[in-house]
């Protein structure tokens, strides 16, 4: 049986208020990266202060993630990242992810959302997060809203 899980910009949100995610949550935030200036660093970096910022404890792939030396093979440097985020995420005891814009873009956001879904773990876009920080830092009392995946069992 082979197992696929599809992200669907259409789906029904899912919301959670910020307050019922308890401050000892970890959370993983999860994005593009390949293609884009210094690999997307100051967007995911900016992120972690903010929710380090309200007390969570952030894995964030833009500081955990190798360095690609000189002479590897960039699909050997990818893969390398890629398995180690989501090895990650199944062993420090990921809570959350939380997804930047274009995640859906991202083959490695996209294992790892599959890799969260699998096990459970909710997933949350970063706008509204980000914006109730920077507006009210005191009383994160916002809404966020989910990611929607879709899985269709296939019998093989």
């Amino acid at each position: 049986m082979i197992v696929r899980s599809t992200y669907n910009p259409n789906a029904t949100p899912i919301t959670i208020d910020i307050t019922h995610i308890p401050t000892n949550s970890i959370i993983y935030i999860s994005g593009p990266m390949t293609g884009l200036i210094d690999d997307n660093k100051s967007t995911f970096n900016s992120l972690a202060h903010t929710l380090r910022t309200m007390g969570y404890t952030v894995i964030n792939p833009a500081e955990s993630d190798p360095t690609r030396t000189p002479n590897q093979p960039f699909h050997l440097f990818y893969l390398e990242c890629i398995l180690g985020d989501i090895l990650d995420i199944i062993n420090l005891g990921v809570t959350h992810i939380v997804t930047l814009d274009d995640f859906h873009l991202s083959l490695g956001a996209r294992a790892e959302l599959h890799t969260a879904h699998t096990l459970g773990i909710p997933t949350i876009h970063h706008t509204s997060i980000t914006h109730h920080h920077t507006n009210n830092p005191s009383i994160p009392t916002t809404t966020t809203t989910t990611t929607t995946t879709t899985t269709t069992l296939i019998a093989a």
